[in-house]
Protein backbone atom coordinates (compact mmCIF):
# COMPACT_ATOMS: atom_id res chain seq x y z
CA UNK A 1 0.00 0.00 0.00
CA UNK A 2 1.48 3.34 -0.66
CA UNK A 3 2.35 5.49 2.04
CA UNK A 4 -0.31 8.15 1.21
CA UNK A 5 -2.65 5.45 1.04
CA UNK A 6 -2.21 4.18 4.17
CA UNK A 7 -1.78 7.69 5.87
CA UNK A 8 -5.41 8.27 4.31
CA UNK A 9 -6.99 5.25 5.72
CA UNK A 10 -5.10 5.75 9.14
CA UNK A 11 -6.77 9.39 9.10
CA UNK A 12 -10.27 8.50 8.13
CA UNK A 13 -10.09 5.56 10.33
CA UNK A 14 -9.27 8.20 13.68
CA UNK A 15 -12.01 10.16 12.39
CA UNK A 16 -14.57 7.40 11.85
CA UNK A 17 -13.51 6.92 15.86
CA UNK A 18 -13.74 10.35 16.88
CA UNK A 19 -17.20 10.43 15.30
CA UNK A 20 -18.33 7.64 16.98
CA UNK A 21 -18.84 5.28 13.62
CA UNK A 22 -16.38 2.27 14.85
CA UNK A 23 -17.69 -0.25 12.30
CA UNK A 24 -16.56 2.34 9.26
CA UNK A 25 -13.43 2.47 11.75
CA UNK A 26 -12.69 -1.25 12.08
CA UNK A 27 -12.99 -1.06 7.91
CA UNK A 28 -10.40 1.67 6.83
CA UNK A 29 -7.86 -0.06 9.70
CA UNK A 30 -8.89 -3.65 7.79
CA UNK A 31 -7.22 -2.08 4.81
CA UNK A 32 -4.11 -0.76 6.33
CA UNK A 33 -3.16 -4.54 7.97
CA UNK A 34 -4.57 -6.20 4.47
CA UNK A 35 -1.41 -4.46 2.70
CA UNK A 36 1.01 -4.87 5.89
CA UNK A 37 -0.16 -7.22 8.32
CA UNK A 38 3.06 -6.78 10.97
CA UNK A 39 1.51 -3.43 11.70
CA UNK A 40 1.54 -3.97 14.94
CA UNK A 41 -0.23 -0.47 16.27
CA UNK A 42 -2.58 -0.44 13.35
CA UNK A 43 -3.38 -4.63 14.53
CA UNK A 44 -3.71 -3.09 18.01
CA UNK A 45 -6.00 -0.25 17.00
CA UNK A 46 -8.41 -2.81 15.57
CA UNK A 47 -8.29 -5.27 18.76
CA UNK A 48 -9.42 -2.14 21.06
CA UNK A 49 -12.28 -1.57 18.51
CA UNK A 50 -13.34 -5.28 18.46
CA UNK A 51 -13.64 -4.76 22.22
CA UNK A 52 -15.53 -1.52 22.20
CA UNK A 53 -18.23 -3.81 19.61
CA UNK A 54 -18.14 -6.78 22.08
CA UNK A 55 -16.27 -8.86 19.76
CA UNK A 56 -14.10 -10.58 22.46
CA UNK A 57 -12.61 -13.25 20.30
CA UNK A 58 -11.98 -10.76 16.98
CA UNK A 59 -9.38 -9.05 19.46
CA UNK A 60 -8.31 -12.07 21.20
CA UNK A 61 -7.25 -13.08 17.46
CA UNK A 62 -5.62 -9.78 16.44
CA UNK A 63 -4.35 -9.34 20.09
CA UNK A 64 -2.50 -12.56 19.72
CA UNK A 65 -0.90 -11.59 16.46
CA UNK A 66 0.25 -8.34 18.37
CA UNK A 67 1.76 -10.52 20.90
CA UNK A 68 3.31 -12.95 18.65
CA UNK A 69 5.15 -10.40 16.66
CA UNK A 70 6.46 -8.39 19.52
CA UNK A 71 7.99 -11.87 20.85
CA UNK A 72 9.61 -12.46 17.69
CA UNK A 73 11.09 -9.46 17.72
CA UNK A 74 12.08 -9.15 21.31
CA UNK A 75 10.10 -6.71 22.83
CA UNK A 76 8.82 -9.13 25.68
CA UNK A 77 7.12 -6.10 28.03
CA UNK A 78 5.39 -5.17 24.75
CA UNK A 79 4.55 -8.62 24.14
CA UNK A 80 3.57 -9.06 28.18
CA UNK A 81 0.87 -5.62 28.29
CA UNK A 82 -0.52 -7.43 25.02
CA UNK A 83 -0.87 -10.81 27.21
CA UNK A 84 -2.37 -8.62 29.68
CA UNK A 85 -5.10 -7.32 26.92
CA UNK A 86 -5.69 -10.88 26.33
CA UNK A 87 -6.79 -11.64 29.45
CA UNK A 88 -9.53 -8.99 29.69
CA UNK A 89 -10.56 -9.97 26.39
CA UNK A 90 -10.87 -13.66 27.34
CA UNK A 91 -10.45 -14.53 30.80
CA UNK A 92 -10.60 -17.78 30.59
Amino acid sequence: MPSDSKARSLREGERYVQLGKISLAINEYLKVVKEDPEDVLTLNTLGDLYLRLGKGDDAKRLFLQVAEIYTRNNFLLKAIAVYRKILIADPQ
